[in-house]
């Protein structure tokens, strides 16, 4: 997964593109290595295509290379999970799940590693199904066999939302304490805003600052901490310089635009997602991000084109958000009827995104 796409949470809008390739990169190295000493060239190519695929996020091409795999009954354990990762990333929980137990019970001869990594994957997709109770027995049972600090986050998330919030300090302490990732800090103090509950976070947000300022380079971290600080005109020069480095960092262009906006400059928001619309990387962020610009501005009928031009990107990073922005687009205009089937497919799609699950149950009244 992405740094951040599913141990760290689901705050993607800001940092799912922190490691777009770094976590599935690295469950493709895996695999990689799982496979090296397999023999049959034709086969093995034909996996390695798959995953590719995958990596590049050409979700289609990789379930076609994956499914003729297991139709040859070639790689099925790796095959199932290479599916599994495909469905997640399109938001198919259900179906994700079914090929990451077939994956399992195809695992013989596979290293532990990789079994406890596809255990880990659908112990998410559990979460994302809302089977809540589930997700968290799985959680508990990988935490006995090795504590690691995105599981221990991951606990924490659903003891948190179960209002256990000692049991999820405690997991969340434990996990600060086994990580030097400092966006592990931020993802730990926004759950902990998003809950009413700053000051709680707060000394993990200043910790992620002192990380990332040993980290001179990482002008886009500390862009994002100084956006949680509310420090916005520091958050603003840091991206900046990030863009400048890297102009395809779609992540950046997301959160300077929300920077601009929370310092109530739209023009300069809209004429920054403007400029990145022909960059296929960031089209459907730049379309979400004139979006909010809309909104702010409240002309609503733009922001609904903004969102459908976005969401026929086909952008699963930014999926979500479209969405969601789309039902609050309609709660605008009033369109109560529309609002309504809209936050019920979100919720029903997102079981766990809280925004969404209130949305839905305060237009479920209206």
């Amino acid at each position: 997964m992405t740094r951040l796409l599913i141990w760290y949470g689901d705050r993607m809008h800001l940092m799912k593109r922190a490691g777009k390739k770094g976590w599935i990169l690295t469950v493709l190295m895996l695999a990689a290595a799982v496979l090296s000493g397999c023999v049959g060239s034709e086969p093995k190519a034909a996996y390695e295509a798959a995953q590719t695929a995958l990596e590049e996020r050409r979700y289609d091409e990789a379930i076609t290379g994956f499914e003729t795999l297991i139709g040859e009954e070639r790689y099925l354990a790796e095959s199932y999970r290479g599916l599994g990762i495909a469905m997640l990333q399109q938001a198919s929980y259900a179906e994700a799940a079914i090929n990451f137990n077939k994956s399992i019970l195809n695992s013989e001869g596979q290293k532990d590693d990789f079994i406890r990594d596809v255990r880990k994957y659908l112990a998410y997709c559990r979460l994302k199904q809302g089977r809540v109770s589930e997700a968290k027995e799985m959680y508990d049972e990988l935490l006995t066999d090795k504590k690691e600090a995105d599981l221990l986050y991951m606990r924490g998330r659903i003891e948190m939302s179960e209002g256990d919030t000692q049991s999820a300090g405690e997991d969340f302490s434990a996990a600060a304490e086994l990580t030097a990732d400092y966006n592990m800090y931020i993802s730990i103090y926004e759950l902990y805003k998003e809950h009413k509950m700053d000051a709680n976070g707060a000394d993990f947000l200043q910790k992620a600052l002192d990380m990332a300022k040993n980290q001179e380079s990482d002008h886009y971290g500390m862009g994002v901490i100084q956006y949680s600080l509310q420090n916005y005109e520091e958050a603003k020069a840091e991206l900046i310089e990030d863009l400048r480095q890297n102009r395809n960092d779609e992540r950046a262009v997301l959160l300077l635009g929300k920077t601009y906006l929370a310092m109530d400059d739209a023009a300069n928001a809209r004429a920054m997602y403007r400029e990145y619309l022909d960059n296929p990387s960031c089209a459907a962020a730049s379309y979400n991000g004139l979006a909010m610009c809309d909104l702010q501005e409240k002309n609503y009928r733009s922001a609904l084109q903004n969102i459908k031009q976005g969401l026929a990107c086909n952008d699963d990073t930014i999926m979500e958000s479209l969405l969601y922005n789309e039902i609050i687009v309609y709660e605008h205009m009033q369109d109560w009827t529309t609002a309504k089937v809209k936050a019920a497919a979100f919720a029903a799609t997102f079981p766990t995104n809280e925004a969404g699950q209130r949305e839905n149950a305060f237009l479920s009244t209206r």
